[in-house]
């Protein structure tokens, strides 16, 4: 490696210990040393790569001044190293006791204190490899971030880890039945109201059925003890020369519960339609709907699936949606407006078992990111929403944040 890239990948360095600085300066010693940590664990890894394996580093143009690290394992695999490191500050005025979203248990009644949160675990390192065999390519990701399930103290966990051969997945990876394509953009690491997102072990089959269509067919495990898995399946098709994607999606599943006298059963399912389109260079809007039964974790924010009542499963009954513009205002800054609503139905069995679930979950935000240059992105977020039970009992949420994140 010259020794230009090497003072490059220097001053990138310190750029990126300079944003987590910043950000994190708002929290305790505990959280910097967490962040040196991090940057500690990722120069380890990179020079054991260097070390062990023939490293190819590649640099695209100088507008975009980013670069890839590629290598050829052992096996003659192609492999390809990436991640970032995120730092987060949330400023809360009223909402729930977390720095990211968490609209359906912010507080009701108003009854919560204002308070101020940072953190650096949704930082990431992953890894994908390709290598062709008998005509096919075999390839697979493993990805890997320190949130712990969303807890304060940072541990490893696995996000994705799969193999694919063919047309066909094996692993964990995103549901099949996520709308990631078709919503608006969020700062928040944990998507907004509207999304439908869940990482999940399965089995899936995709086929490009035209140069514009793909399907996918999944079977998905729903949680640790269900007998049966979850039946997915999407449809995603470009047009107008990929200035637009709708996406289709549905999902069927068997829910299961112990009652007083035998095991009773109920179908859950869901249908998903949802669309993007670039209006010009500049300008993106994105809308989604949902109809869903019988599930909770499917789509974000959502009440318990089910209620057991006697001998019978009452099925939590929602529609969701989402709707936002994207404007870019020059080659480094963007900003997006959007809202998200979830209605549940309260003229049910399911209402009455559980007054205190969420009938109405509504929310709104505005954002502004800003990229100087790829590996480097800042952002700054407003985000207002309402929570509402069954019986009529509201909560607010109200606050502001603040990312910096440099890629690797």
């Amino acid at each position: 490696m010259s020794s230009s890239l090497m003072k490059k990948g220097w001053v990138k360095t310190a750029l990126t210990l300079a944003i987590a600085t910043f950000f994190t300066s708002y929290a305790n010693a505990e959280q910097m040393a967490e962040v040196q940590q991090l940057r500690a664990e990722v120069q380890e890894l990179r020079a054991l790569i260097q070390q062990q394996s023939a490293v190819q580093v590649t640099v695209t143009p100088a507008n975009t001044a980013a670069k890839e690290l590629k290598l050829t394992t052992a096996g003659g695999a192609e492999a390809k190293l990436y991640g970032f490191v995120r730092a987060d500050v949330s400023y809360q005025a009223e909402g729930g006791e977390s720095i990211f979203n968490r609209i359906n248990a912010v507080a009701l009644d108003g009854k919560h204190n204002d308070k101020l949160y940072s953190t650096v675990n949704s930082s990431r390192i992953g890894g994908d490899f390709k290598t062709p065999v008998a005509g096919a390519d075999i390839g697979g990701k493993v990805e890997v971030d320190f949130r712990d399930d969303g807890t304060v103290n940072p541990k490893l966990r696995l996000r994705h880890g799969y193999l694919t051969y063919d047309h066909w997945l094996m692993g964990q990876t995103t549901s099949t039945f996520s709308n990631l394509e078709v919503i608006p953009e969020m700062l928040d690491f944990n998507l907004n109201l509207g999304s439908a997102y869940d990482r999940r072990a399965m089995l899936r089959y995709s086929e490009k059925v035209t140069p514009d269509t793909q399907v996918l067919v999944g079977l998905e495990q729903k949680n640790s003890d269900n007998r049966l898995p979850t039946l997915t399946a999407k449809v995603n098709h470009n047009f107008a020369q990929n200035q637009g994607l709708i996406s289709g999606r549905v999902f069927v599943e068997q829910n299961r519960a112990a009652s007083p006298k035998e095991d009773v059963k109920t179908t859950g399912w869901g249908a998903g339609i949802g669309a993007s389109y670039k209006f010009s260079p500049e300008f993106k809007m994105s809308a989604d709907y949902m109809h869903v039964e019988g599930n909770q974790n499917l789509t974000m924010f959502a009440n318990t699936a089910f209620s057991v009542d006697g001998n019978d499963l009452e099925n939590n009954v929602f529609d969701v949606a989402s709707v936002g513009a994207t404007y870019q205002i020059n080659p480094q800054l963007r900003s997006t407006v959007g809202y998200g609503v979830m209605q549940a139905d309260d003229g049910n069995r399911y209402a009455t078992l559980n007054p205190t679930a969420n009938k109405e979950l509504q929310q709104g935000w505005v954002n502004l990111m800003y990229a100087p240059s790829k590996p480097l992105m800042f952002g700054v977020e407003y985000v207002h929403g309402e929570r509402e039970t069954f019986v009529g009992v509201k909560g607010q949420d109200n606050r502001v944040g603040a990312m910096a994140r440099y890629s690797f």
